[in-house]
């Protein structure tokens, strides 16, 4: 299609002199909404991830505190999009939310898990005691939050809108990622 698009806007550009002409039709549209997805992915994200550091920066005041939620979100985005690139998807308008959707949920969760885990270190507690301490306090609600999760972009798998049903579908593959991740790499990390 993106060959057939290309050959007919070179035909397009050889029209006669004062003959205005366009390609019009859903591969057209397809084509323009896959680059106006990029262009807001190439723009929003990075202002996401510098807006989240800063934040963090303000509100745990060290450098460690800042890393770790961005490390276990960077595993987390990097395992599910190499998956999707391997798998040859390609992000459209509505796969573009994404990416920032499971950023904020991902950190979010590390945030969760951190503020208590730095609670019980403020309280005496060695790292390994800390780390126990957390997830024996914030497992089940950090279980319990991502299976809900799931299950909500679940539903969107169900859809007759083939990028609605890839959300879902994507965004349930990213939530068990994160889950999985936050019982084993996170307390690594912590």
């Amino acid at each position: 299609q993106a060959a057939l698009l290309t050959t007919l806007e070179a035909m397009l550009e050889s029209r006669p002199h004062g003959l205005a002409a366009g390609l019009v039709g859903l591969p057209v549209l397809d084509r323009a909404l896959d680059h106006s997805a990029a262009e807001i992915y190439r723009r929003s994200f990075p202002l996401l991830v510098v807006s989240a550091a800063l934040l963090l920066a303000m509100t745990f005041r060290g450098a460690r505190a800042v890393l770790l939620p961005l490390l276990f979100v960077g595993f987390c985005e990097l395992v599910l999009f190499g998956a999707m690139g391997y798998a040859g998807i390609s992000l459209n308008l509505v796969l573009a939310i994404l990416p920032p959707v499971l950023f904020v949920i991902a950190l979010a969760s590390a945030v969760h898990v951190l503020t208590r885990f730095r609670f019980l270190r403020e309280r005496g507690l060695d790292a390994e005691a800390a780390v126990r301490g957390t997830y024996r306090d914030k497992g089940a609600a950090l279980a319990w939050t991502s299976a809900s999760t799931f299950a909500g972009f679940g539903s969107l798998s169900t859809s007759a809108v083939a990028p609605v049903r890839s959300l879902g579908l994507w965004a349930m593959a990213g939530i068990a990622v994160m889950a999985l991740a936050a019982f084993t790499l996170l307390p690594a990390l912590l």
